[in-house]
C-alpha cells in the first residue's frame, strides 16, 4: 500500500495530533440543525450527518458547555441497539433544562 492510499485521521501529516479542522464551524452547525427537529443518540447523529463519531463527540461536548444541548432521556440506540443519551437542541427543552 502507498502513502497515497493511507487514510490519514488528522487530515494532513503537518496537523496530526491537532484538532484543527477546516470544516468544524459547519459541522457543528450541522448537528445543532439536526438537534433541533431530532432527537437522537451521538452514534445516530453521526450515521445522519455522515460525520467521525470522535470528533461529533467534541462538538456535543462544545454545544453542552454552550448551554444548547441537553440530554432528554436515556434509551436503546436505534443503531447499536445499546444504551445511550438521547440529545435534543430544540430550545423549549434546553430552555427547560432537562438532565
Amino acid at each position: 500500500m502507498t502513502d497515497q492510499n493511507r487514510k490519514k485521521p488528522y487530515g494532513d501529516g503537518d496537523q496530526q495530533g491537532k484538532y484543527n479542522y477546516k470544516n468544524q464551524a459547519a459541522e457543528i452547525k450541522q448537528v445543532e440543525a439536526y438537534l433541533i427537529d431530532h432527537n437522537a443518540t451521538s452514534t445516530m447523529v453521526a450515521t445522519a450527518l455522515r460525520i467521525y463519531r470522535p470528533n461529533l463527540t467534541r462538538y456535543k461536548n462544545m454545544l453542552q458547555e454552550a448551554g444548547k444541548l441537553v440530554v432528554t432521556h436515556n434509551g436503546r440506540c436505534k443503531e447499536t441497539g445499546y444504551l445511550a443519551d438521547y440529545l435534543t437542541c430544540d430550545p423549549a427543552l434546553v430552555k427547560k433544562g432537562l438532565q
